[in-house]
C-alpha cells in the first residue's frame, strides 16, 4: 500500500508540474478541477470513458462543489492553457494546431497520456 501511496504522489506532483509549465496554476480553482481530474483518471483509466457521466461528477464529490462547476471550470481551464499558456509545450502534448483546439475530455486524456510518457 505504501508503494501505491507514493506512486500516486509522484504522479500528482508531476501532474501539477505539468500543469505551471502549461501555465495554469493549481491553487486556482479551474487548476484544481484539473488536477483532480487528472488525479481520478489515473486511479481508474476507464473514466475517459464517460468524462461528463463518470468523471466530472466524481471531481465534483472531491472538491465539494457541483458537476455544472467541474464542467465549466475545467472547459474555462483548458481554454485558458490553449489561449494562454506554454503553446509549443500544448502542441508537443496535442498535436493540434492553434486553429483546432481539442475538448475538454480530449484534452484530459492527452495531458493524462504525456504524464503515463514522463
Amino acid at each position: 500500500m505504501i508503494f501505491v501511496e507514493e506512486e500516486l504522489e509522484q504522479y500528482q506532483r508531476q501532474a501539477q508540474r505539468l500543469l505551471l509549465q502549461l501555465g495554469l496554476h493549481a491553487g486556482w480553482r479551474q487548476g484544481l478541477y484539473l488536477l483532480t481530474a487528472l488525479r481520478l483518471i489515473h486511479e481508474k483509466p476507464e473514466r475517459l470513458q464517460l468524462v461528463t457521466k463518470w468523471l466530472y461528477p466524481d471531481v465534483a464529490a472531491a472538491c465539494h462543489t457541483t458537476y455544472a462547476a467541474v464542467e465549466r471550470g475545467i472547459r474555462v481551464a483548458c481554454d485558458n492553457i490553449w489561449y494562454r499558456g506554454n503553446y509549443d509545450l500544448l502542441i508537443r502534448i496535442t498535436y493540434f494546431d492553434r486553429d483546432r483546439h481539442p475538448s475538454p475530455s480530449l484534452m484530459l486524456a492527452y495531458l493524462y497520456q504525456y504524464l503515463l510518457m514522463e
